[in-house]
């Protein structure tokens, strides 16, 4: 017998900028309600909150993960991965959990996100810093061929170009 997957939908707006994001959580509750339906999904409870994810302390978001602990759900609707977390702490929990499956989906409008996906949270939210930080992404980047280099001098397809300060391929 398949274990069905009872979701708490949780719609987050940030108080950064209140005046902008008057319809954020009825436009995120009616996407929780269409799918739901759409997918046939267990729709336990909508949990709405108005606080940045910027820090740690959420009061709703931090019950609603102690209830999933606690066996009432174990799965999360959300706008997009970014309203659940946006601090290390809140991130590494929501992780741990889908990585021990006592979150068994994190389903969002566009993907679902299961305990074999727990790495790839990781990935999507490093990647985004990259995206945001290019020199920080492209000196360590630098910094990791060259070491692999020193290791190795005999890497084939590659070629060190010390006064352009860059490898290439050659």
């Amino acid at each position: 017998m398949k274990n069905e997957i009872k979701y708490f939908a949780y719609a987050r707006r940030s108080m950064d900028d209140v005046k902008r994001q008057v319809l954020s959580l009825p436009a995120q509750i009616s996407q929780f309600e269409k799918q739901a339906k759409d997918n046939s999904l267990c729709l336990y409870e909508t949990i709405d909150e108005s606080m940045t994810a910027k820090e740690p302390g959420r009061p709703k978001f931090n019950r609603m993960l102690d209830r999933i602990e606690a066996g009432e759900a174990n799965g999360i609707l959300c706008w997009d991965i970014d309203r659940l977390y946006r601090n290390p702490i809140d991130e590494g929990r929501v992780r741990w959990l889908l990585q021990k499956g006592v979150i068994q989906s994190v389903r969002t409008p566009g993907r679902e996100y299961t305990p074999r996906d727990a790495g790839l949270l990781m990935a999507v939210e490093t990647g985004s810093k990259f995206w945001n930080e290019p020199p920080y992404f492209a000196q360590n980047g630098f910094i990791f061929r060259r070491q692999k280099i020193r290791v190795n001098p005999v890497v084939i397809g590659f070629r060190e170009e010390v006064a352009l300060c860059r490898l290439t391929v050659g």
